[in-house]
């Protein structure tokens, strides 16, 4: 993890760069384990690709 870049109601993003490959990705903590919390990971784990909403590559709930 690199540094925060925001924070809200639902959570934190934040920069993270993978180890080995260097490459960058945006790191969500979400606060809590809610039903609203495990409604967004559904809704992102379900949702179609779409250019201007990132993928989602895990959760850990």
């Amino acid at each position: 993890v690199v540094e925060q870049l925001g924070q809200g109601g639902g959570g934190a993003v934040y920069k993270a760069v993978h180890k080995d490959t260097g490459k960058e990705y945006a790191l969500k903590r979400l606060n809590g384990d809610t039903e609203q919390t495990r409604a967004e990971v559904d809704v992102m784990a379900h949702k179609r690709p779409h250019p201007n909403v990132v993928d989602m590559h895990g959760s850990y709930i």
